[in-house]
């Protein structure tokens, strides 16, 4: 039980991290955010593009771990997370292809 209450909180943050990553690249392409100059934007442009990545496989590597560990016990909750979680990469492939494209 602990080993998937830990897994659960990696989870959690790891959707968190991501998810505030996706604001991130929507607030940069939103022009909400103030840069000095080209250069820094650009620059931030690329660390947001691979911090969206890292986390991104960081959800996926969490989520397959989380699902293992609940999987017999709890098959509904497998599906909601599993949706959920697609959801969530879906949004940040978005916000990659939309990064890529700006």
């Amino acid at each position: 039980m602990a080993y998937t209450t830990t897994i659960k909180s990696v989870c959690t943050r790891c959707r968190y991290s991501l998810l505030a990553e996706i604001n991130k690249a929507k607030g940069y392409m939103n022009d909400e955010m103030a840069f000095g100059n080209k250069i820094e934007r650009i620059n931030f442009g690329n660390k947001c593009a691979k911090m969206l990545n890292c986390y991104k496989d960081e959800v996926e590597v969490q989520m397959e771990k989380l699902t293992d560990a609940i999987a017999e016990n709890d098959p509904s909750l497998v599906v909601n997370m599993v949706d959920q979680d697609y959801e969530l990469l879906q949004q940040a492939e978005n916000s990659l292809i939309d990064l890529e494209q700006f």
